[in-house]
């Protein structure tokens, strides 16, 4: 089973159109074109990895995270701990997550990161706490706390 989410570079994006917009001004309307096509083009990129491609993928073995750059792969042995809470990301605390952890503790500085080799995050849906329970003998965490 593949469980999608997605994961914005709000910061980076923000940045990055700051700089063209300032480029644009300086370098005159060749090159203004040739940097917002650039623009467009990771743009692109990135709505193709954040919608289609990445993926966290619940295995029998391991779950493994993958998109365009990178693949991580957690052997289920290695997990100490699941979990599912709500944390506020951007603001926004209604939406319930999923976390995978292989150190056996969740800390609030892991949520800006939300994926590396030993922490996986996704968003929470019923059909991931189902696939879950069948290669998860221990615990969820917080489990009461979803409606």
């Amino acid at each position: 089973m593949s469980v999608g989410f997605m994961r914005s570079n709000c910061r980076f994006c923000s940045g990055i159109f700051t700089l063209i917009l300032w480029l644009c001004i300086e370098v005159g309307p060749v090159w203004s074109a040739i940097l917002w096509l650039l623009l467009w083009l990771y743009t692109m990129l990135c709505m193709i990895n954040d919608c289609l491609v990445k993926s966290i993928i619940l295995n029998e073995k391991t779950i493994s995270y993958v998109d365009m750059f990178k693949k991580y792969e957690m052997p289920w042995e290695e997990i100490k701990l699941i979990g599912i809470g709500y944390y506020p990301i951007r603001g926004r605390s209604n939406l319930p997550w999923i976390y995978f952890s292989a150190d056996g503790y969740f800390s609030p500085a892991l949520i800006q990161k939300k994926v590396n080799n030993r922490f996986f995050m996704a968003h929470y849906r019923k059909e991931i706490e189902k696939t879950v329970r069948q290669y998860w003998k221990g615990d969820i965490a917080g489990i009461n706390s979803v409606e």
